[in-house]
């Protein structure tokens, strides 16, 4: 079962009392199905590119791991095999083509 993560809301709402002790590192540990999404952005005006930039700053999370989340958020999705199918060969191109 995936778990879908939000961390600015986690963070926002305190449910997180810091961004050091946030769970999304731990449930990624675990080996847990996570996705990395955003909640509300209209509220808390975070896009879902932001969450993937201060999952990066926050956590030190590389391309690679940038690009597991994604492919988490595929895997979990409903979307038809062939949209998944070119998704996952996108998410694969963009981390052959990073810096």
């Amino acid at each position: 079962m995936p778990l879908e993560v939000c961390p600015s809301s986690t963070w926002h709402w305190a449910w997180a009392p810091s961004w050091a002790e946030h769970p999304l590192p731990r449930l990624r540990d675990a080996g847990l199905l996570v996705t990395l999404n955003t909640d509300i952005p209209v509220s808390l005006g975070v896009a879902l590119s932001e969450e993937y930039a201060l999952a990066r700053h926050w956590f030190d999370y590389s391309d690679e791991v940038l690009s597991e989340l994604a492919s988490a958020s595929v895997r979990a999705s409903f979307a038809p095999e062939p949209t998944k199918a070119r998704l996952r060969s996108g998410i694969a191109d963009w981390l052959a083509t990073a810096p």
